[in-house]
């Protein structure tokens, strides 16, 4: 990967005992590298080709800041760690985390995630994430947070919740841009401690202000066709591959089929039918690198994932992945 992967201000970082600096060519183990922060990740690559990600990851202690870039458009599944908030910043010109692609969208948005909550995200390609984690009791028992703030959070149920917050996500972005030139430098690593609490309290103060101009959250629900499009993905996710049933569930649900499809082409760029091979695609990848099926043959894997065709399903992978089935075994076997 070329080291000209863009990051606000922290194009020179590079790793030490805190901070992790890493590049990926396969988003597998970018979203397993994710795992290891206590949260739970599963990516599907909806867009096709070979695969660029960067991550830049340092826990502090009670706070852990981050900055992700990803080349491709992903689909995310996160579960977040019980015991902490997440705040999410987009850095992409040209979409937002968990919405879809709008021309009047702006990066300016900071998405809440509360403990254990649940979320499907869509980002589009060439999208670098900020975030940052404090876990809940010292972010309720910070001394700038606002009282009426620190109930709205204890009240949040665990879905995530998007607040229109324009100098406000860049405040953020731009302390943990500070914090990790901080931690680029051995001689600044003692002040960890330092950097944990103000951060901590650089997320509460900045909730506090936004609070103050409106006295209350300026906050942004789903979309209709977001939420469709959730409840559409659910029920073919219980019956694929069988596309005839999903329309039939989906049907009964929403009306008709041209419905569904329109749903599926505004949120990820692809028909059902599309999506579903993209889903059983990358099915067969994690069984490719999955050291405790390399009894199974490349053929069988295809076949359980309904591609009876060697060849076809063959050509689906590569223009996927960017390489062969052959090449994604031959990284297990080796």
């Amino acid at each position: 990967m070329k080291n000209t992967i863009w990051f606000p201000f922290v194009e020179n970082i590079k790793a030490n005992d805190i901070l992790v600096n890493l590049e990926f060519d396969d988003f597998f183990d970018h979203a397993a590298v994710l795992a290891h922060t206590g949260q739970k990740f599963e990516y599907q690559q909806l867009g096709k080709g070979t695969y660029e990600g960067r991550l830049l990851y340092a826990p502090l202690g009670d706070v852990s800041i981050q900055v992700e870039y990803s080349s491709q458009s992903l689909e995310k599944s996160v579960e977040v760690k019980s015991d902490s908030f997440t705040f999410v910043m987009s850095g992409s010109n040209t979409g937002q985390y968990g919405l879809p692609t709008r021309a009047n969208e702006t990066p300016d948005w900071i998405q809440v995630f509360p403990p254990s909550a649940e979320h499907v995200a869509i980002t589009p390609p060439d999208t670098t994430l900020t975030v940052i984690r404090v876990k809940k009791d010292t972010l309720l028992g910070n001394q700038a947070l606002l009282p009426e703030v620190c109930q709205w959070l204890a009240d949040l149920d665990r879905l995530p919740v998007l607040l229109n917050a324009t100098s406000h996500a860049n405040r953020l972005r731009s302390d943990i841009a500070v914090g990790l030139e901080i931690l680029n430098s051995a001689d600044l690593l003692k002040y960890r401690s330092l950097l944990d609490i103000n951060l901590a309290t650089s997320v509460a103060s900045t909730l506090s202000q936004l609070w103050l101009l409106n006295w209350s959250f300026p906050s942004v629900k789903a979309s209709r066709t977001r939420e469709r499009f959730l409840s559409m993905r659910k029920i073919l996710l219980e019956v694929e591959p069988q596309l005839e049933r999903f329309y039939a569930g989906a049907t009964q649900q929403f009306g008709s089929k041209r419905l569904i499809q329109k749903v599926f082409a505004d949120q990820v760029k692809m028909s059902p039918l599309a999506y579903s091979k993209t889903l059983r695609l990358h099915n067969a990848r994690r069984k490719l690198l999955d050291e405790t099926l390399l009894f199974k043959s490349i053929g069988e894997i295809a076949a359980e994932e309904g591609f009876w065709e060697w060849s076809r399903f063959t050509t689906y992978y590569r223009e996927q992945f960017g390489e062969l089935p052959s090449e994604t075994r031959a990284k297990t076997a080796g």
